[in-house]
């Protein structure tokens, strides 16, 4: 709880404040980048701020906010948090990241604060100095912000509850996955005095799907394989350049393997654009980051992910291989 209110405290007391998150992001990326921003805003309304949020944002998740256009200046004397992001090589440097190394963007900046649900690993390469609130319980980074603001749907903004909302809805697959009583205590204290209609409104909106995502979900139906308590799928360029769909938007649709009855853990590998290989892997209950950190990847203990190189396809199958013994 110290450790809490001294972040809290550091936080809404900077007057120079730079919000980065990991490369490629996703709901809870998003939602607790752009939350956290809007937290801030809205707490630090009586003084003068200057607040900015950086990465490339996919197209297809346009409707969380924009993000702004960094210069190296915004990182002198700043306070830099990193949301989200186990490991440095993830973070997204947005529009500098072919001219302002993550290491030079740490030596800028006043202080570095870390928020994230992802377990610490050796190789994270954050600074010594970073100052890190990481809790792996927590269903996701947006979970753990609004806890650490004790977030109240009758003292913020629905934009902040929305953006938090979203966060946590896309890390548990609506509840589905990695979810525990601190994340439903949460979820209440947010839902405290705001109008639920506008949550069911994204509910509903979590389930639609266009005419054309309602046709990668049949691809992925009907492509999966299943043995035992395992599901995969793997889906190469040839075959994402055929239906003119891209990797990231397929990828979307990872938590569909682990619908299936009987499925406990699943893979997901799509080849991106320069043949390299992306695989997501899922579970309900069993630790998978293990595995995946042993291919140099990592995660969440129920969600992980690995990298492959192009023409690495036999350690592709060598992993889907050992994901069907993992206990």
């Amino acid at each position: 709880m110290e450790l809490k209110m001294q972040l809290c405290q550091e936080i809404l007391s900077a007057e120079k404040i730079v919000i980065l998150r990991h490369e490629r992001p996703d709901f809870d990326a998003l939602g607790a980048q752009l939350g956290l921003a809007q937290i801030i805003r809205e707490r630090t309304q009586a003084r003068n701020l200057n607040l900015k949020v950086g990465g490339l944002r996919p197209d297809e998740l346009a409707d969380f906010g924009e993000m702004d256009t960094l210069t190296p200046q915004d990182f002198t004397d700043s306070l830099l948090i990193v949301v989200d992001t186990a490991n440095v090589a993830r973070m997204d440097r947005g529009n500098l990241a072919d001219s302002m190394s993550a290491d030079e963007m740490f030596i800028q900046a006043n202080r570095i604060i870390k928020l994230d649900h992802h377990p610490k690993t050796t190789d994270a390469g954050y600074p010594d100095e970073t100052e890190e609130l990481i809790v792996t319980s927590a269903s996701s980074s947006s979970e753990i912000i609004a806890d650490l603001f004790q977030v109240q749907g009758d003292q913020v903004s629905s934009e902040v509850i929305t953006l938090l909302y979203k966060g946590i809805m896309g890390d548990t697959g609506r509840l589905a996955y990695a979810f525990s009583h601190t994340t439903m205590a949460v979820l209440a204290q947010m839902m405290t005095g705001f109008e639920a209609q506008i949550l069911v409104n994204i509910n509903h909106q979590l389930s639609v799907a266009s005419l054309e995502e309602s046709r990668m979900k049949g691809y992925i139906y009907e492509h999966l394989r299943v043995e035992g308590d395992t599901a995969w799928i793997i889906i190469n360029q040839a075959q994402l350049k055929a239906k003119g769909w891209s990797a990231s938007v397929i990828a979307n649709f990872v938590n569909l393997l682990g619908s299936v009855e009987g499925v406990e853990k699943w893979v997901m590998c799509v080849q991106n654009e320069d043949l390299g290989w992306r695989l997501r892997l899922r579970s309900q209950s069993t630790v998978i980051n293990v595995l995946a950190q042993e291919y140099a990847g990592g995660g969440h203990p129920y969600a992980s992910g690995v990298r492959f190189k192009a023409g690495e396809e036999a350690k592709l199958m060598e992993l889907i291989t050992r994901l069907k013994t993992v206990k």
